[in-house]
């Protein structure tokens, strides 16, 4: 099977996007290119799937190639020889939420769309929405849940409200009797990047539309009750149930998060999942996982 070097030393015409689909190995290097480039979230899974198309139709726009049914020798060249920096910039030098979001993101190393018509979701703990700290007291919305694109070069600010990544207490101290991990406590997402939410119907207290688990999510259980994460054992299930959903305007998070990521507000709730279904690679899929960020709350930056 060829590789991308190969392509572009190869015949000018290089291989059909058919061809191309036929060798998992080359998809997954073209994939992996593409996530470099910050047009496609990792990881690879060597399957040309509408998500994947429509990365690689953007690379191809952005490099003035209209035809993208191909992966010629010079589009395997500009793939092999392109930077992230180069193609679609992120100067996250300001001071805006969105800048110190975006910091904080390259810093911890997560990935970053960088594309104008994707969003990226990140959860930063313990801050209000003016950026200042707060207590991050167990049971209040005292966390961020915002939304950024990147335009020209700058995070753009599309939306940020106030939420909670962590359980309340009615949870913490009364785990539900349905948990399947070895250690019965409540759940708390770990802090990172993860990939697991499309949108769905939350079936909670409230049945609504919001951001649904559909894969794998890393999570600690709260084994002595204390709400944190200190020492807590991690679990990783894909049936978790650790939703994107809103707490139904309520002042202290109470019974609406045994663990999911929750906005108390719920027109706010509703203006973040109109903001995300405006994602491109959601209308090139309305099956696409959306990534999100959870950020502690001495990691953002300043």
């Amino acid at each position: 099977m060829k590789t991308l070097a190969e392509v572009r030393d190869g015949p000018t015409d290089g291989l059909s996007l058919g061809d191309v689909r036929a060798s998992k190995s080359l998809v997954r290097e073209l994939q992996t290119r593409l996530a470099e480039l910050g047009l496609l979230d990792p990881p690879a899974d060597g399957d040309v799937g509408p998500v994947t198309l429509w990365a690689w139709q953007a690379f191809c726009a952005l490099r003035g190639t209209a035809d993208a049914s191909r992966l010629s020798a010079a589009l395997a060249r500009d793939l092999l020889s392109s930077s992230a920096d180069g193609l679609l910039p992120l100067m996250a030098t300001g001071t805006t939420l969105a800048d110190r979001c975006a910091r904080s993101m390259v810093k911890l190393g997560y990935w970053i769309a960088r594309h104008p018509g994707c969003v990226n979701i990140a959860y930063i703990e313990g801050h209000d929405l003016d950026g200042q700290r707060n207590a991050n007291q167990t049971d209040l919305y005292n966390d961020i849940r915002l939304v950024f694109s990147v335009h020209e070069g700058a995070p753009n600010l599309l939306g940020a409200w106030t939420a909670t990544s962590q359980p309340g207490w009615r949870a913490i101290l009364n785990p539900l009797p349905s948990i399947k991990d070895a250690v019965k406590a409540a759940a708390q997402i770990t802090l990172g990047q993860q990939k697991a939410w499309c949108v769905g119907t939350h079936n909670g207290s409230t049945s609504h539309e919001g951001l649904v688990q559909r894969d794998k999510v890393r999570i600690h259980r709260d084994r002595d009750r204390n709400g944190k994460r200190d020492g807590d054992p991690v679990f990783e299930r894909p049936d978790y149930g650790i939703n994107q959903h809103h707490g139904s305007n309520s002042k202290k998070i109470g019974g609406y998060s045994a663990g999911c990521l929750v906005a108390n507000n719920k027109a706010g709730h509703e203006e973040f999942m109109r903001i995300v279904k405006q994602d491109a690679r959601y209308r090139a899929s309305n099956s696409y996982k959306y990534m999100t960020a959870v950020i502690g709350s001495e990691q953002l930056s300043d």
